[in-house]
């Protein structure tokens, strides 16, 4: 596909432009709770504190479709439910052992503060509006998850 080779190391941000019917949902689902099941808070996070993996969409019933199919291997592969909190009470978020929060939530500036991102899903970008104009303008939303990343020690 592209004139180059892959990347020799990981990469801090992934955009992936993906049409209609290819897969982006089980993709973003997978990415979710592989960076979910493997984070480790050791020197990371303060004493009580949790780091959160969240998925963000223009409405919060299209964010919960990821939700669902991550929903889905935690409740369904047993080496994966024995990482959740309270398996029988999955709801509108995913609490793990690891102090990791899986959530979904609509595409605002003001969902992502006070929580402490390790990764961020944004599902169909092109469709986040701004609140004060709906028109569509995405540009603040990646730049306010950046922030909250960036606060995780490398």
């Amino acid at each position: 596909m592209a004139e180059r080779d892959p990347p020799t190391a990981p990469v801090s941000e992934l955009i992936l432009p993906i049409g209609r019917g290819g897969g982006k949902d089980s993709i973003a689902s997978f990415l979710l709770a592989v960076i979910a099941m493997n984070f480790d808070p050791k020197g990371i996070l303060r004493p009580g504190e949790k780091a959160t993996v969240g998925c963000f969409a223009c409405d919060r019933p299209q964010a919960q479709i990821i939700l669902d199919y991550t929903r889905g291997y935690f409740e369904e592969i047993p080496a994966l439910a024995a990482l959740v909190v309270n398996p029988g009470k999955i709801t509108d978020c995913i609490e793990l052992k690891n102090r990791v929060v899986i959530s979904v939530s609509t595409a605002s500036y003001r969902s992502v503060r006070g929580r402490r991102f390790i990764a961020c899903v944004m599902d169909e970008v092109a469709f986040f509006r701004s609140e004060e104009s709906h028109c569509q303008t995405p540009s603040w939303t990646p730049q306010s998850h950046r922030h909250s990343i960036a606060r995780l020690a490398h």
